[in-house]
């Protein structure tokens, strides 16, 4: 699976059967990007997302 957010540079790509962690430092971008997921508006969301 690969989800994209607008704000980030570059696409992160989730296989199965790994353990993946992002860690984001910037709170407004951390809490942008969370309210966006929960809204389930995809590329209409505050921070545009695909996945």
């Amino acid at each position: 699976m690969r989800i994209v957010f607008s704000g980030l540079d570059c696409p992160m790509e989730l296989l199965a059967g790994e353990c993946i962690t992002l860690e984001i430092e910037n709170q407004a971008l951390f809490a942008g990007l969370v309210l966006s997921l929960l809204s389930e508006e995809g590329r209409y969301a505050d921070e545009p997302y695909s996945v």
